[in-house]
């Protein structure tokens, strides 16, 4: 059987091909992303394009190499919270992203397909932990195996260097790693990726936007990763980080307030756009594979798990939102 016919686009696919697949070799895959600001430059869909992009991109790289599955493609959702608060951005609430990801995926679990993914490409921390409890309460209740893919790839952004990995060895490399280390929304990073996979929507004049980086609060002892778990530390040590943690929260919210943009997008191009996201590619593909093998015993948690009573909760959330206005737009201004 062809790739071609082993990746299904589910709206186009009738009832009477959908009892053919078998449940145990067939992963059912739905991009979940936001509508959302990104810069003046980038179309409000980037997020929810780079969804689609990485899933669709990886599950042809893992179909060449699993011909034994199938894959069903459901069709993207514009779905998050965590927006950035200016016009262009749809947010919703996190226990509804939740709600929606779990009740698009719950048909297939009761059915018994074997694998559940969602792709995403937003690092919203209430977004990511709504996807990872959906696939978490899937597979607790059905007999399937769900996880949140770009959590996983999160993960192992944590671990290291990832887009400046990709990009090290280039004669002409055009940014620094720390510079891209504090490259997050709308700048070198996605501006390239826009360059590459969607030139036309990308507006003129990003080359003239200067560099935009918000205050990072950070100490010598922990360099600023303050969700890695367990470590040998003081008292002291620890309320230092949570000090740290407030103080970046507040900082990014206020940096958000008034810039639709954080890092450098001048200095972007499509062959550095080409080259982080093959190496991205290869990340997801080698994740998409173990998980097909072994399910969701794949690492693929984000340290933001631990917190997802809190993340999650819907009192907090609409304290948040409509009480303290967290990622709301201030159409006064």
């Amino acid at each position: 059987m062809s790739i071609e016919d082993r990746i299904l686009r589910f709206e186009e696919t009738s009832h009477g091909r959908l009892k053919t697949l078998d449940p145990a070799r067939t992963c059912v895959v739905a991009a979940i992303s936001p509508l959302e600001a990104h810069g003046p430059h980038l179309p409000v869909g980037q997020d929810w394009f780079e969804a689609m992009a990485l899933g669709e991109h990886t599950v042809r790289r893992v179909a060449e190499m699993k011909p034994d599955w199938t894959f069903l493609m459901m069709p993207p959702v514009p779905i998050a919270d965590d927006c950035l608060p200016h016009l262009g951005s749809v947010p919703f609430p996190a226990p509804l992203v939740r709600e929606v990801a779990y009740r698009l995926l719950l048909p297939f679990a009761r059915h018994g397909f074997a694998r559940l993914l969602y792709t995403s490409f937003h690092g919203g921390p209430r977004h990511m932990t709504a996807l990872e409890h959906a696939a978490h309460s899937l597979t607790k209740k059905y007999e399937t195996h769900a996880i949140s893919m770009f959590s996983a790839v999160a993960c192992r952004m944590l671990e290291g260097n990832v887009f400046f990995d990709a990009i090290k060895d280039h004669p002409a490399v055009p940014i620094s790693l720390d510079e891209i280390s504090q490259d997050w929304h709308a700048g070198f990073v996605e501006t390239s990726l826009a360059l590459h996979l969607w030139p036309q929507l990308v507006d003129d004049g990003w080359r003239d936007l200067p560099p935009a980086f918000r205050k990072v609060f950070s100490d010598e002892h922990d360099k600023g990763t303050y969700f890695m778990g367990a470590s040998r530390e003081t008292l002291a040590d620890k309320f230092k980080k949570v000090a740290n943690v407030a103080q970046n929260i507040k900082a990014q919210i206020e940096h958000y307030d008034d810039h639709t943009y954080a890092g450098a997008p001048a200095k972007a191009s499509a062959e550095m756009g080409r080259l982080m996201f093959e190496h991205l590619l290869d990340i997801s593909t080698g994740i998409a594979c173990d998980f097909l093998d072994r399910g969701s015993a794949v690492p693929h948690h984000t340290p933001l798990w631990k917190m997802r009573q809190v993340l999650l909760d819907k009192n907090l959330n609409s304290l948040l939102t409509d009480r303290l206005g967290l990622y709301v737009e201030r159409i006064d201004k």
